[in-house]
Parts: structure tokens; sequence; C-alpha cells
């Protein structure tokens, strides 16, 4: 079986690489050509005529939808300044010489933040293999959550601090903190810490583009979900929202927190109040062992079960957001098996693990099974949506890096 990826022991790898939607461009910006206007891969359509070979008419041109990078696949898709194969648009990477350990990685408009051993750091996203920027050492510890929103960094770290013991006198303890500081500076030697739990690991996602943006984070060992609105680095709220205990599954469509409960049942709360009382959406969620993640998309919630390794028994289920009290419906099945879920108005994305592969469902339904963007050296996995798709790449060439694909 594979291992689930969004399991409380990694919990917190998984929500963190959520990202704040940006409309924002990758390659050569503003600048490039769109599907109507003649570029270098463009032929010129004849007086009258029909486009020649298999070249296609995309607005006033001709273009061969195999290998236009303004055309990819069909007309007015763009690879954003990538290459494009096959009809198909081809990843670019973001950050290479990670090693070949587990990462974290957040991304906004012009950088990607990425956490090696104990520090946290960042490059351009148009420059893999620049000298990185670094923002904090947390030595002896490692960030546990990462996500960028509006020139904030947030992570959740450990750390160790002194306190009261009572009769025993002055005693460590260990803390695991909900951090923040500007992306434009080195944070400061202790950031400032917003939030602080005992002995658990926090988790952090953005939730809306729109300011502020939502950051979600709790506790996943069997304290509270908590979650606030943080505009800028070191100011949110000083009272916590509670929304439910032991929560194992959070997404986020900028209204509304969705989350998997302690009693595995899909459950929802408005972003905007308290939640004393959820609402449930569906009071057994199947095979919760099983389960990889949720995302939402189009007013659905979709739940990703991992299935087996060799095997085609993964499947997607959706649940209406008002709620499935009847049973989730079926999206997807026969799948290989999946590690990663996010969602946005352009599709849902997952992988396949043995075929090391990209895929999209992006219509209303998936009958006739997912699209194919990308086949893999390594398998991708952790993906992040913003203006493009990114994800993470281990391989034994390469190592690990982080990389980026037009959607």
């Amino acid at each position: 079986m594979v291992s689930p990826a969004h399991t409380l022991g990694s919990l917190a790898v998984a929500v963190s690489l959520l990202v704040a939607e940006a409309c924002v461009s990758y390659g050569a910006g503003s600048g490039e050509p769109d599907a109507g206007t003649p570029a270098g891969d463009a032929a010129v359509l004849p007086d009258g005529g029909a486009c020649p070979g298999v070249t296609t008419l995309c607005g006033a041109a001709c273009f061969d939808l195999q290998t236009s990078g303004e055309n990819c696949g069909a007309c007015g898709h763009s690879c954003g300044g990538a290459t494009c194969g096959g009809g198909r648009c081809e990843p670019t990477v973001v950050r290479d010489g990670l090693g070949t350990g587990d990462v974290r990685y957040a991304v906004d408009d012009k950088r990607v933040y990425f956490t090696s051993g104990t520090r946290v750091l960042s490059s351009a996203l148009d420059r893999p293999s620049e000298v990185a920027t670094p923002h904090t050492d947390l030595a002896p510890y490692t960030a546990t959550a990462l996500a960028a929103a509006q020139g904030t960094l947030f992570f959740g770290s450990d750390y160790d601090r002194q306190v009261s013991g009572g009769s025993s006198g002055t005693i460590t303890r260990r803390f695991s903190g909900f951090r923040a500081c500007s992306t434009a500076a080195t944070c400061p030697a202790t950031p400032s810490t917003l939030y602080e739990v005992l002995a658990t690991r926090l988790v952090v996602a953005v939730g809306s583009s729109a300011a502020p943006p939502a950051i979600v984070y709790f506790a996943p060992a069997g304290d509270q979900v908590q979650y606030a609105t943080c505009a800028t680095a070191g100011t949110c709220p000083t009272s916590r929202n509670f929304v439910d205990a032991s929560a194992t599954f959070v997404a986020l469509d900028g209204k509304y927190v969705y989350y998997v409960n302690g009693s595995n049942q899909l459950a929802r709360c408005d972003q905007a109040v308290d939640c004393k009382t959820p609402t449930i959406l569906n009071p057994t969620v199947l095979e919760p062992t099983n389960l990889v993640g949720i995302a939402v998309r189009d007013d659905k919630v979709f739940l990703a079960y991992a299935g087996n390794t060799g095997a085609k028994d993964a499947r997607i289920l959706r649940c209406p957001a008002s709620g499935c009290l009847g049973g989730f419906e079926l999206f997807a099945k026969d799948l290989g098996p999946i590690s990663t879920l996010v969602a946005d108005t352009s599709g849902l994305y997952f992988n396949d693990v043995d075929a090391r592969t990209i895929l999209r469902c992006a219509g209303a339904d998936c009958a006739k099974g997912p699209e194919v963007l990308a086949k893999r050296d390594g398998v991708p996995d952790a993906f992040a949506l913003g203006a493009q798709l990114f994800f993470v790449e281990k391989s034994v060439q390469n190592g690990t890096r982080i990389l980026r694909i037009a959607k």
C-alpha cells in the first residue's frame, strides 16, 4: 500500500504546500504572443487557403499543436515559456540541488521558498541554480510547515523554551510555534511567534488569495483545530476560532474550511466566524486510513484514496459542498496509486505513483479517465497550485528538485 502522504506523520508537509492563487505569468511575460498573434512557430495562412501540413488555424495564423509553445495541444494553451513536445508542455526546473532528503516548499508570484536542513531559503522562480537567499535558521530544529502570501513567510517550527516547573524550578519544554516574517528580508534570530502549542506539530495553509489571506493552523495530535486571518507578519487576532478536535485533513475555498474530523466525518466551517458547531457534510468518511487528501473545486469536495502499489484500485470520491448525507459520488476510479491531490478552477490534479505521471481531470466528471500532463523519471509529488502547477520530484539522476508545468 502506498504510504498516505497526508496522514498525521506528514500532514504538515502536505497542507503547507497549498499556495495563494495568483494571476501571474512566467517566461516572456505580457509580451508573449496570444493565440491570435503569429509567433516564431507560426505558419502564415495563405489567402483563401487552408493551413499547410499538420498545422491548425489558431486566430489568424497556423500552428503545429504538437510543438507550439503558445498553442500546445490546443489553440491558446500556452506553456508559459516552456517547450511543447508531443502536444504537452514540458516541466521546467524551479529549484535544483536540493540533495536527496525531504523538502518543504511554498511559492508566491516571484520566488520559491524551501527548506534545507534547519534553514529556510528562497530563490527566483526563473533561476533554479542561483545562490539561495537565506531567511532563517531554526537550528537545531527544522520547519514543519511552510506557506507564503502577501509578502509574508509563514511556517511552523519546533523549539525549546524555559518555563516554570513549580517546585522543580525552571524546566525546558518543547514547543511547536506558528511563526512569520517578511519575505523581503532575513527573519530575525527569533521569528515572530503568532501561536504555540506543546509537543505537537503545526500545519499552515494559505486559503483565499484575497487580502488578507486566510491562514489555517492546527495541531493534529488531539488539540483543537484553530484558524485565524493574518494580514502581515506578526499580526493575527488574539482570539482563536475553535473548529473541532483531531482533524486530519483540511482544504479551503476562500469562504469555508473543509476537513475530516476525529470521528472520520467530512465537516465544514465558515472561515469568517467562530465555528462552535461545524456542519457535517457526510457522517462517515470511507476508509480513513487510506485517505491521502481532500480538495475543493466548483462547490464540490473531493477525497482521494491512495490505492495499492501495482494495482489500479485508487479512486476519487466527490461530495457537494452543501452536503452528501446519502453518500459520496464516485468521481474517478481504476486509478494507479495516488499520493497527492490539489484543485482549482482549471481542474483536479493528482499523480500516479507507479506510472510516475501527473494527471488532471478538467471537466465536470472524469468518466473518460484523467488527462496525462506529463510522465516523469521520478515520482512527481507534493503538488501546489499557483499560476502553474508546482511539484517535487526525486530521481536517481537529479536528486530532489522543485519543478513547474503549465496547467
